[in-house]
């Protein structure tokens, strides 16, 4: 319909100002040549963006199995490395804190209760060395914020007072 008011408008404009009818006819045909062509780009677009849409599910697919994946993988870490509570000064890596209750789940063994706050902690290190290790794990796993936890006797204590009792164990 669109197309058929602008033919009717086009005709009466180029009728007014002198315009042979073949002359017209050569300009009617060339705009519906182009209208064609930018009908078939504007389908070749569509069916490009509804490829695309379907490449979006599939990657978001993937995303999903790779984090399920890697939260086995992060906690097989912890289990590996996790000891029963270790005297003297060691250091822990936090990896999430939250208010809400937690049920049990996969990663109930690094839960511990601060306060109001569930957190994950993952790790016994002796030394900032074993820390620096198990970050490039994390990183690796796809863990982007964590901090680490610097512990004597099981209590959180400050990393001045880490480096203190390391100097005092030497």
């Amino acid at each position: 319909m669109k197309k058929v008011i602008f033919l009717v408008v086009l005709s009466i404009a180029m009728t007014s100002c002198g315009i042979s009818k073949k002359d017209y006819a050569e300009t009617v045909s060339q705009q519906e040549k182009e209208i064609t062509a930018l009908n078939a780009k504007n389908l070749e677009l569509e069916e490009e963006a509804i490829s695309k849409s379907k490449d979006i599910k599939k990657l978001k697919k993937k995303v999903s199995k790779i984090k399920v994946e890697h939260s086995k993988e992060l906690e097989q870490l912890s289990a590996a490395i996790q000891e029963s509570n270790p005297e003297g000064v060691y250091y822990r890596i936090q990896i999430g804190a939250i208010k809400n209750p937690v049920s049990d789940n996969e990663f109930s063994q690094s839960l511990v209760k601060a306060g109001d706050f569930n957190k994950w902690r993952v790790g016994y290190f002796k030394t900032l060395d074993e820390v620096e290790l198990a970050k490039l794990d994390l990183k690796r796993l796809g863990v982007r914020k964590f901090w680490v936890v610097p512990m004597k006797d099981g209590e959180v204590i400050t990393y001045d007072q880490a480096a203190m009792e390391m100097d005092l164990a030497k």
